[in-house]
């Protein structure tokens, strides 16, 4: 039969209170007896909020009416399933009853059949839409009160609909937030839309932390949507703890960090950088990146932005010096990390820098003492086995002419292993001698070492130089000198080559190049120096970082080495004034 569409009841005079037949009026509306009498308001929790005031004002007028005459009124009830219904109330006092008894009627007005079918369609999907809506939805008037809620919204209070309805929006929220939808009421009808985050209180006491965005309607009214934000705001916890962790990281690490953006300014720098550096933080933040590198650095500097912003994720042993704020020389050893967004564009670069000046100042004074080593073995060669070998060279050749002739054959012998004995300690101690260069500058000594190799018979040894190529500093000299003497070594005695070739080559204005080359069985290909690599290789690259160079080794595709190391000249044009050989 479906549900009934009128009811018949009996009500104290001037109340909602049923004293019989309330069963019937609740069941129209898809309720029980029992359900709107746990309501807080009863019957009126069940009016529409705007209308409540003038139903109550209904009531009591309708006991008033003199006569007992009928009194009417069309109001809107909300239905158990959400909807508001049209009724019509028809209240008449008893006459003559002396226990204060209203005959009440309630008849629905809007049945479906009288409603067109276009206005019933949109209704049931805005309906459905609002229903079926994943954020709480709240029709409120200017004060606060809710005048319409849908499900999402109960749910999250932990309300039912009727105790939601017709309550003002401050009873779901905890008191200490009480000023901010006090001010977003406010703000409501002269700003079209208001954001504000807050926390909404459940019956049972949850705290819900949501983000209401409210947009003005007509009348006064206002359209609250409530999103919960849970997750939300657990992940900026969890963020937030994150970035605590890496500020701690960044700020505490005894190792210089700086952070440079696209165009190599730095946006951030740790304090041990700032001390590394010997200045503020200030002064650093907002400087482009070349500029505090020491001068014959910075093309490097450049270098290495370009090559973060291309992509390129390995820098073996970034040697990069720096300059203090005295002018100094801070020597670093560097790793960088470039950082790129989900479309692969580079967003920041960021740079590890440990300080290695001390450790590259003893570096230095080992070299040095190494040196003077050399040169006193060198000295002690040429003065003293040397001279001893010359003395008893002679004594055989006295010797020739004094023993038996069965026995000179072996005495000629003996003179000639002691002549090539002679020559060697020579060849040895000029070696050894930085006088090989002081005499003759770095391509001439270039030079004494093809010479030197040339005639070991085993293998061919031939220069390439370029003599614009000008070096003043004679411990530049050296170093570049003891790098090719130590190359060419290597690939003797382990790259068993058959073929050197020395080059000295000028790059540009103000860098050129030393290049040793050779044919021979090569080495593993590798990224960066590891402990086990020998000690010659690790001395080349300290001497290479000594003159601010460069040393890189290539293993040739097909066999054979190539050692280059870049470093800076003098700025000059011409005959090569350091080579003083004839």
């Amino acid at each position: 039969m479906g549900t009934p569409r009128r009811a018949f009841g009996l009500c104290a005079t001037g109340s909602t209170k049923f004293l019989h037949g309330g069963d019937h009026v609740a069941e129209i509306f898809g309720y029980s007896a029992e359900r709107i009498a746990s309501l807080p308001e009863g019957w009126l929790s069940l009016v529409y909020p705007e209308e409540r005031e003038n139903y109550e004002a209904f009531q009591k007028s309708a006991s008033l009416q003199a006569g007992g005459t009928p009194a009417a009124m069309t109001v809107r009830f909300l239905r158990s399933d959400g909807t508001w219904e049209w009724a019509r109330v028809i209240r008449k006092r008893l006459a003559g009853d002396d226990s204060g008894v209203d005959a009440v009627l309630f008849w629905v007005i809007t049945p479906d059949d009288q409603v067109p079918d276009p206005l019933r369609e949109a209704d049931a999907m805005f309906r459905k839409l609002v229903e079926q809506a994943g954020d709480g939805i709240l029709l409120v008037d200017g004060v606060g009160n809710v005048l319409e809620a849908n499900a999402f919204a109960c749910e999250s209070l932990k309300r039912d609909l009727p105790e939601v309805i017709g309550h003002n929006v401050l009873e779901f929220v905890p008191p200490e937030f009480h000023p901010n939808v006090i001010a977003s009421l406010q703000r409501i009808g002269k700003e079209t839309r208001v954001s504000v985050e807050m926390c909404h209180q459940a019956t049972d006491g949850t705290i819900v932390p949501v983000e209401i965005t409210v947009g003005a309607l007509s009348g006064g009214r206002a359209l609250a949507i409530s999103r919960d934000i849970t997750h939300r705001k657990q992940a900026e916890r969890e963020r937030q703890a994150k970035e605590n962790y890496y500020r701690g990281l960044f700020e505490n690490n005894n190792s210089g960090v700086l952070v440079l953006d696209r165009s190599g300014v730095l946006t951030d720098a740790n304090p041990a950088l700032a001390r590394m550096l010997q200045k503020e933080r200030a002064e650093l933040i907002g400087q482009k990146f070349e500029k505090i590198l020491s001068p014959d650095h910075r093309a490097k500097g450049s270098q290495l932005i370009e090559q973060m912003i291309s992509g390129r994720d390995s820098f073996p042993d970034l040697h990069l010096v720096f300059q203090g704020k005295s002018g100094n020389r801070i020597q670093t050893y560097g790793s960088p990390t470039s950082f790129f967004d989900q479309d692969g564009h580079f967003t920041h670069g960021l740079l590890l820098l440990n300080d290695v000046t001390d450790l590259k100042k003893l570096e230095n004074q080992i070299i040095k003492v190494a040196e003077q080593e050399q040169i006193r073995i060198g000295h002690d060669l040429h003065d003293g086995v040397g001279q001893l070998l010359t003395g008893i060279g002679s004594m055989m050749e006295a010797l020739e002419y004094d023993v038996a002739p069965e026995q000179k054959a072996t005495v000629v012998r003996i003179r000639d292993l002691l002549s090539q004995a002679l020559t060697d300690t020579r060849r040895i101690s000029h070696g050894l001698s930085p006088a090989a260069v002081k005499n003759r500058g770095l391509p001439g000594g270039l030079q004494l070492i093809a010479d030197t190799v040339e005639q070991s018979r085993h293998c061919k040894c031939k220069c390439e130089l370029d003599e614009s190529v000008v070096i003043q500093d004679e411990t530049m000299v050296t170093h570049l000198f003891r790098i090719a003497q130590e190359a060419v070594s290597n690939a003797q005695r382990h790259g068993k080559a058959s073929e050197i070739t020395l080059s000295l080559t000028r790059l540009d204005s103000m860098t050129a190049a030393l290049v040793i080359t050779d044919n021979g069985k090569g080495m593993p290909i590798r990224r960066k120096f590891v402990s086990s690599d020998g000690i010659g290789l690790r001395v080349m690259k300290y001497r290479a970082e000594l003159i601010g160079g460069e040393f890189l080794i290539q293993t040739l595709p097909q066999s054979g080495v190539r050692i280059t190391c870049r470093f800076p000249c003098d700025r000059l044009k011409g005959r090569n004034l350091t080579n003083r050989s004839k």
